[in-house]
Order: structure tokens, then sequence, then C-alpha cells
């Protein structure tokens, strides 16, 4: 039997060397994706995004039986930030998720120093996933703050977790990470505070209301340690999913998630056909001492070094196919 026919009988031993070969980047995993491909566009994804400490996992954990007892088959992706010199990563979050079940699926990602706190390959396991049948998928970001963004661009629904005692409730979640929740969540609920950060949130969203046509964002209390108000959030989750339906903005979503799809992929295969030039004759270490010693400046060297991959005609690197 493929591989890819393993994957949709259940065999999770080939689903996860798939993903790590999609992490990797080797061309097994992306001939797999390739073969599945047509099967996607039915799952949920829901983003999971807040600040470190505030008991995402924990939550999910909590969202995990709920979904599960709702007869939904789950995925769960969990990305951690990863070492800058090795690239590793301590996974931990899956330590925190210990549920066993057939429609469970929990995999940790390492960021691997990609910005916006998730993995640069986020997507196309997302895809993966959606492919084998999984119709709900939670994606955990890697909560860094401002930053943890980018789970916009493949979550149809994103919550943004916050709780008491974070310093600067609001100033800790204002910009970007504010602007791209469609539900939020105030853990740790029954700590002192939670009622001031459940008003100080209802009044800030109240000026935001206009950018959300007809969807009014909900704030819920939640003490995921004791899995109070789980369910409700859930409901939410599902009732936003449903609106976007209704309103047809899933397809929106859909060209949106292609769209950055295609960002990544160009910018992964240019940035190692460029390199692999460049380094032939020693021009990109000869290019980077000028910049490093001032004799060059940064617009000037990648103007040159443009020029310079202009002549050149572009061939995919190895294991691209076209087709």
């Amino acid at each position: 039997m493929d591989t890819a026919k393993a994957i949709l009988n259940g065999d999770i031993m080939a689903l996860a060397r798939t993903i790590s070969q999609l992490e990797n980047g080797r061309p097994q995993g992306w001939e797999i994706l390739r073969e599945l491909y047509h099967r996607t566009g039915q799952a949920a994804v829901v983003g999971i995004a807040g600040p470190p400490g505030v008991g995402k996992s924990t939550l999910i954990n909590q969202m995990i039986k709920v979904y599960l007892d709702w007869g939904y088959k789950l995925a769960v992706l969990a990305v951690d930030p990863s070492s800058p010199f090795t690239g590793g990563s301590v996974l931990g979050d899956r330590v925190r998720m210990p549920r066993i079940s057939p429609n469970l699926f929990i995999r940790s990602l390492a960021s691997r120093g990609h910005l916006g706190g998730l993995s640069k390959t986020a997507g196309s396991i997302i895809r993966l996933l959606d492919a084998c049948g999984f119709r709900r998928i939670i994606v955990e970001t890697v909560g860094t703050g401002q930053s943890d963004v980018e789970i916009r661009d493949y979550a149809q629904t994103v919550i943004v977790v916050t709780s008491p005692n974070l310093g600067d409730d609001i100033q800790a979640l204002k910009s970007g990470i504010m602007e791209i929740g469609d539900i939020f969540a105030v853990n740790k609920s029954d700590l002192p505070g939670a009622e001031r950060v459940e008003a100080d949130l209802l009044e800030m969203l109240n000026l935001r209301q206009g950018n959300r046509q007809g969807w009014r964002v909900p704030v819920v209390r939640v003490t995921a340690s004791r899995g109070l108000g789980a369910e409700e959030l859930v409901d939410y989750a599902e009732k936003h999913y449903q609106y976007l339906a209704l309103e047809g903005l899933i397809a929106s979503h859909r060209l949106k998630l292609a769209q950055n799809e295609l960002k990544e992929g160009l910018k992964l295969i240019l940035w190692e056909w460029a390199l692999g030039i460049l380094q032939q004759d020693a021009t990109w270490e000869k290019v980077c001492r000028q910049v490093a010693t001032g004799e060059l400046d940064p617009p000037s060297a990648v103007s040159y070094l443009a020029g310079l991959l202009g002549e050149k005609k572009f061939q995919a690197p190895a294991g691209f196919r076209e087709g």
C-alpha cells in the first residue's frame, strides 16, 4: 500500500512521517500532499493565540474533550519556539495534552526561526490534515505576543486568550493581536482581576466592531484548569464558522490561504536558487563582507545581487517538480 492510501486508511505513523518530510523539505512529503490535495477544503481551522503563560495548552486540552464529545475527528498542531542555534525545540505542548482517542491526532511543530507565531510549513501540514479527514484542526501559536498574528492567514476562526495579572493586561494584547481575534477568552477567570480584563476587552472591542461586519466579537470567561467555559468557547467557534459560511466568506479565506502558500513556496524556492547561484563564485560572501565593513550599503547590495540574478536562467532546486 502506498503512503497516501495508508494515511487515508488511518495509518498514524505514515501521517507522522509525511509531516516530518514536509517540515524538512523532503520531496516525498510534497508528492504525497500533491496526491491528496484534491481532498482539501473541508476542515474548519481554529487558531489559538495569546501571550505566554495564559494557559493556552490547558485550554486546548479542555476544548479537545468538547470536540471529541461532539463527535468530531480532531487534529491539534502546537507550534513551539526553536533554538536559534540548533533549530531544535522542546515541543512541550504535546506533554500537556495527554488525551488518547482514535479521533484525535496531536503534533508539535518547531517554529525553526520563522516569525509570526507559526512554522513555515504550517500551511502545508494543515492542508495534509484536512485531506486526511480531520474536520476540525486547532493550531496553537508560539505565543510571542504582538507578533503572533500570522495565524490569521491560516485559521478561519482565531481565539485570542488572555488572563488576569499580565501586568498591563490590555497593553499586552494591543496592536496586531487585538485585531486578529474573532473570539476572546479570559482564562483563569476565578482569579482577582478577571472582571476588569473582561470589561477592558469589551470596551476596546466596542471601538472596533465596525470591522467585523455582522459578527460581534464575544468575550468568554473560562477557567481551563477546572474545565469551565470550554464548551461555550467551542460553541462560539462553531457559530463563527457557520457565520462565515452563511456570508460566503469561506471562499475568500481559501484564496488568502492559497496566496500565502504560494508566497511562502516562492520565497523558499527562489532563495535556494539565488543562494546557489551566488555562492558558486563566492559573490555572496564577498558582498556580505562589503556590507559588514560599510563599503556597500544594503539597498545597493541587494540591487547589485538582483541584477546578477536577472542575467541567470531560473532552475528549480533539486526535489522540486513542475506539473
